[in-house]
């Protein structure tokens, strides 16, 4: 939402006043065609911050006083050129010159501050607009809800949100939209679904599977996948059809919880409505397969990933690497290292730590070392403290305890 669109219900009784601006001159209205050329300057979008700065020195300066509109117009202009310090400036100028702001003035100065991240202050705003017995509309709502969102106040801003809906003030499916994502990530992912579900009601709008598919991405990094599953159950219900994207996603919590079997379920009904598993459906169903240590059925998937023209990522890699080294299956885990660089993938520190405590583990300490020294002179390697807590406690508990000091 740019400037220019802001307020429009609440300049609307502003504008129909324009029509005055072109009626014959008069000693009445003289003055009227600084106001039109501004007016039309504005319109062609390619007004100048400097221009626009020299016009307001103008207008400011005009008696009679020129219409508030004029004024909104300009200052969404020069919110276009990202100019909010020259917007608050101009509007704290124009009201010690006597010129009062309308509702569209004021969410113009609301957006200011947003955009300056100092939605504080755009609270001050809102009271003087109550304070001149006017009401917000949803643009001022719209403002304020998302300069709280992005400045981290979520909870916040879905109280505001609940205080403007209380007072009659509905908001557009965008700004449910931005809520449900950001209450998503902060983990309240219950608060976002029953969001969701009121956005249904109050819209008119059964949502669409980008916005399902944030909610069940956070159940299911949250480890709730049988609620996951539900939104997905609760969104084809709605007439929403899931694209790889949900399906990968219901498919990726199953896997890595072990529930395989249903996870293949999803994967077959995808199949079956004629949607192409991605690599991260088959990453998915890898990692579940490997963790139960289902070694034939990852071969199987990984033969068939590439059948299907899909070679394996360094997360393919990563995930046989670990869970190889997990299962003492050392010499399997190096031969998948080297089928990795051979392919021109490059190794990064996942993999490298991986392989460390796998080596470590099954007591190669030189080869450890050797492994080690290398990540020390790959430029593009950063050792973690992850790195060294796995060198350090394998050296440890094979009684090497001057090398794990060093």
């Amino acid at each position: 939402m740019l400037a220019m669109n802001v307020g429009a219900k609440s300049c609307s009784r502003s504008l129909s006043s324009l029509s005055s601006l072109f009626q014959p001159k008069t000693q009445k209205n003289v003055h009227s065609e600084l106001e039109v050329q501004v007016w039309r300057e504005c319109k062609t979008g390619k007004l100048k911050l400097e221009d626009a700065l020299i016009y307001f020195n103008k207008l400011v300066e005009t008696r009679p006083m020129p219409l508030i509109v004029t004024f909104n117009h300009l200052f969404g202009s020069v919110m276009k050129l990202k100019g909010s310090t020259e917007v608050i400036s101009m509007y704290t100028r124009m009201k010690h010159k006597g010129i009062d702001p309308d509702l569209c003035t004021s969410n113009i100065l609301i957006n200011a501050f947003r955009n300056l991240e100092k939605i504080d202050y755009g609270f001050c705003v809102l009271g003087d607009i109550m304070k001149r017995g006017m009401e917000p509309d949803s643009v001022t709502a719209d403002y304020l809800v998302l300069g709280l969102c992005f400045q981290g106040k979520v909870m916040d801003a879905l109280q505001v949100f609940d205080k403007m809906s209380e007072r009659g003030i509905k908001s557009d499916v965008s700004l449910y939209k931005t809520l449900i994502s950001k209450l998503c990530s902060i983990g309240k992912t219950r608060m976002a679904l029953d969001l969701h579900r009121r956005m249904i009601v109050a819209t008119d709008c059964k949502g669409n599977v980008l916005t399902y598919g944030s909610i069940i991405s956070s159940f299911v990094r949250n480890r709730w996948i049988d609620e996951g599953i539900a939104v997905f159950e609760e969104m084809t219900a709605n007439g929403v059809s899931p694209n790889v994207f949900a399906f990968g996603l219901v498919i990726h919590g199953l896997s890595s919880s072990g529930r395989l079997e249903e996870a293949r379920k999803y994967f077959d009904e995808m199949v079956s409505q004629k949607i192409s598993p991605d690599l991260f459906v088959y990453n998915s169903l890898i990692y579940g397969l490997c963790k139960e240590g289902l070694w034939e059925d990852v071969a199987e998937i990984v033969k068939e990933m590439e059948s299907k023209g899909m070679s394996p990522d360094v997360c393919t890699y990563n995930t046989l690497i670990a869970r190889l080294c997990k299962a003492d299956k050392l010499n399997e885990a190096t031969a998948v290292y080297d089928l990795m660089i051979s392919r021109g993938l490059e190794p990064d520190l996942q993999t490298y730590n991986s392989l460390l405590d796998g080596l470590l583990t099954g007591c190669r300490l030189t080869d450890a070392a050797k492994l080690f020294e290398l990540m020390r002179h790959d430029d593009d390697i950063e050792l973690s403290v992850v790195t060294y807590n796995i060198m350090i406690n394998g050296y440890w508990k094979h009684g090497n305890v001057e090398d794990a000091v060093e």
